[in-house]
């Protein structure tokens, strides 16, 4: 083999990029997406029952006061 042919071999071995960053970006960004939603989903409850504890606490004021 002279130096032409090992150049060669090393550039057709070298184009075989690696799959597993790939892979790992796309677990990243799935699991990015599913936090974000459960993100927005503990949102939406904890506004419900922010808007329920208030009405509890109306509806208890107004007992006290109708007393």
């Amino acid at each position: 083999m002279d130096d032409r042919e090992l150049g060669q071999n090393k550039k057709a071995s070298g184009k075989v990029k690696p799959l597993w960053p790939w892979i790992v970006i796309l677990m990243l960004t799935l699991i990015a997406i599913y936090a974000y939603q459960q993100a927005l989903v503990a949102m939406e409850d904890l506004a419900r029952t922010g808007s329920d504890f208030a009405q509890l606490f109306k509806w208890l004021v107004s007992l006290v006061v109708n007393e």
